[in-house]
């Protein structure tokens, strides 16, 4: 009996332990300066903290609404952020210590399309019609092309298509679509939502059918 209460009282102060530390860490990581202090990305913070019209950036627009690095670097589902903390986190520790300061040239957890949609799952079912990218079934089972092939999130994109980078976007369309935008009218867009899109104009320049 007592040998039993000891291991449960053991087992509790581990769990207990590990929730403080996983908090700790998890609130330290929440600060974008955190991960900028290893991760060389100075430019894309200070564009990140900038008004996301005058930068033109997806990232800019979710740093307004409170959303940061650590949101969408991580691995998809509740405990993504978890997840990537004791995998990346501890993986990258160990790098720091022994003096291995390399910039990654790709992204361990790539912003995938389950992620984009635990906030934008509406978008994939949005008004339902043919005349939408998102309106077509057969498009949002595409994994292989994710959001963020179009909708970049560090460059520049146009804010009335939800920050549609023009050249990114025809790339995704022509992989499947191949002369796409070699005859008029390609295709139908929904007409960009706030200002006149450069998008909009672009496409209409390339002999896409616009309402």
């Amino acid at each position: 009996m007592r040998y039993g209460f000891g291991l449960v009282a053991l087992l509790a102060l581990g769990l207990t332990s590990f929730g403080i530390v996983t908090g700790t860490l998890l609130h330290v990581e929440s600060r974008d300066g955190f991960c900028v202090g290893c991760h060389l990305h100075m430019a894309k913070n200070d564009a990140m903290h900038s008004a996301p019209r005058e930068v033109g950036q997806l990232a800019a627009l979710h740093f307004a609404k409170g959303i940061g690095c650590a949101e969408c670097h991580r691995a998809p589902g509740r405990f993504g952020r978890v997840i990537a903390l004791y995998t990346l986190g501890l993986r990258d520790s160990a790098r720091y210590l022994f003096a291995d300061y390399h910039e990654p040239r790709r992204l361990a957890y790539p912003l995938s399309n389950a992620l984009c949609a635990e906030c934008h799952a509406e978008t994939l079912v949005r008004a339902g019609t043919l005349d939408t990218y998102h309106g077509n079934t057969r498009h949002n089972a595409r994994q292989d092309i994710r959001c963020t092939t179009c909708h970049v999130h560090h460059a520049r994109g146009d804010p009335g298509y939800a920050y549609l980078e023009m050249r990114a976007f025809e790339a995704g369309c022509v992989s499947c679509h191949h002369g796409l935008y070699d005859a008029a009218p390609a295709q139908r867009l929904a007409p960009a939502t706030g200002e006149l899109s450069e998008t909009r104009a672009a496409l209409k320049r390339r002999g896409v059918e616009l309402p």
